[in-house]
């Protein structure tokens, strides 16, 4: 139920900027972390709460705005959106399991998060492999370059290569997404349903 007061266009709008917003932590982390120089990515926690609480569209619209920020603030070179893909399938796959609004799970965080990852992995592969040759100026290219020369094909090399990053990475952000999707406070802040459980429980 609804906070009072809270009506549709204003939740809309509230979504709205929490997804814009999202984008710009995304792109903030992302540049954080490059300057550490972690193997990860940190680029998708907010997409993955974006879709998890909102939906598949909302999650997608935060992944988009993730690359717009990157590429704004990295003077504007579209290489910076060449991942664009992965952070939508980040939106789609954790919009997928937050549809139902079904109470939260340790097998549906390791689900979300197998197929968060397999989905990134597939799909950033490709890309690295087409559009960079396989070596994508990323910490786990040497691991990239270590299987090719044990005799994988870049395709296969740049996939294993972002399996165990992906993981942990897609693993840390759903698993934040997880628990902001399920607590009371952020749901009625946002004017969202309760979890099916917490409903059933009320009726």
């Amino acid at each position: 139920m609804s906070p009072k007061g809270l009506t549709d266009k204003q939740k809309a709008t509230r979504i709205l900027l929490v997804a814009m917003a999202g984008g710009l932590l995304n792109c903030l982390a992302s540049m954080a972390n490059m300057a550490v120089g972690t193997p990860l990515f940190l680029d998708s926690i907010a997409t993955a709460a974006c879709g998890l609480m909102f939906g598949p569209w909302i999650g997608c619209l935060c992944g988009l705005a993730t690359h717009a920020f990157l590429v704004a603030l990295h003077g504007f070179v579209i290489e910076w959106a060449y991942f664009l893909p992965c952070s939508l399938a980040t939106g789609l796959v954790a919009g997928l399991f937050g549809r139902k609004r079904l109470p939260v799970s340790l097998l549906r965080i390791l689900l979300c998060i197998v197929a968060t990852a397999l989905a990134n992995s597939v799909i950033g592969a490709v890309i690295a492999a087409y559009a960079y040759g396989g070596i994508a100026v990323h910490a786990s290219d040497y691991l990239v370059a270590g299987l090719i020369l044990a005799g994988q094909s870049i395709l296969s090399a740049s996939f294993w290569a972002r399996i165990p990053i992906n993981l942990i990475d897609k693993g840390l952000a759903v698993a934040i997404a997880f628990l902001l999707y399920s607590r009371p406070a952020v749901r009625a802040w946002f004017g969202l349903p309760r979890l099916a459980l917490d409903q059933g429980a009320a009726d």
